[in-house]
């Protein structure tokens, strides 16, 4: 169904899709992947300097996105609703206790609800800086 192609690229259903820049953990071999419930979640988190400064007009708060079986985006995940103001792009994409969850550069673990990319901060939120 899903395979990594490149450190940017994924191919769903045979369709190849280039992400703004490099799927997060590719380069620690995690790459930050979930297929649950019909959908392909992967999250893209710059690598280099070079992607940094690439990204130019990517709302990188919204960097995880999903697809469906055959390639086709469904939903970019919402922005992480702590510290407004700031930058906190999500670093992870993972898969607990039956759900999905994002975790952002502050730390915390927002879960991501499956139907249209909006996120829930859990009771406990980790490191609150």
């Amino acid at each position: 169904m899903v395979k990594i192609v490149a450190n940017n690229t994924i191919e769903i259903g045979g369709k190849k899709i280039v992400l703004p820049c490099s799927i997060a953990g590719y380069h620690r071999n995690n790459p930050s992947v979930v297929v649950k419930d019909g959908l392909i979640i992967v999250n893209f988190y710059p690598y280099t300097e070079v992607e940094d400064k690439a990204l130019g007009g990517i709302d990188m708060e919204r960097n995880i996105w999903a697809y469906d079986s055959i390639g086709n985006l469904v939903w970019k995940v919402f922005p992480p609703i702590i510290r407004p103001n700031n930058s906190n792009p999500y670093t992870s994409v993972f898969e607990r206790d039956g759900k999905v969850f994002g975790g952002n550069w502050c730390g915390y673990d927002f879960e991501i609800n499956l139907n249209d990319g909006t996120v829930t901060l859990p009771q406990n939120p980790g490191r609150p800086w």
